[in-house]
């Protein structure tokens, strides 16, 4: 006999209560690009780093709908606990983002398994 799936109920087609232009779009949906850089950089100099995040914010992909298909780069930016304090956040914020940052760390180190090739930290 073979099995069926339940049936689930549908979503509804509602907007969201929130700014989609607020998200960045990997957040909402992934991207099938054929390839990806990153780019890491440390904060020397406040000033620089917030002028730098201001000429990018422009082109930054956010999670609003696409008019005319995908587009054909994407440009996401991600900051470290250090990095938000580095550039001033309210502590409200890095605080937040700091125990949560601690649970992945904790969360990681119970699922690791160590064996005699694992690089020493």
């Amino acid at each position: 006999m073979a099995r069926t799936m339940p049936r689930l109920a549908r979503r509804g087609r509602e907007k969201p209560d929130f700014d989609l232009s607020d998200i960045q779009g990997n957040v909402l949906r992934g991207y099938t690009y054929p390839c990806a850089a990153y780019l890491f950089l440390r904060i020397d100099d406040v000033a620089k780093a917030r002028a730098l995040m201001a000429r990018m914010l422009p082109v930054i992909a956010s999670a609003e709908e696409w008019t005319d298909g995908p587009p054909e780069t994407a440009l996401h930016v991600a900051l470290t606990y250090s990095g938000l304090v580095a550039i001033g956040l309210p502590s409200e914020i890095t605080t937040r983002t700091r125990r949560r940052s601690s649970r992945s760390a904790s969360r990681r180190h119970a699922h690791s398994t160590a064996s005699p090739s694992t690089p020493s930290r």
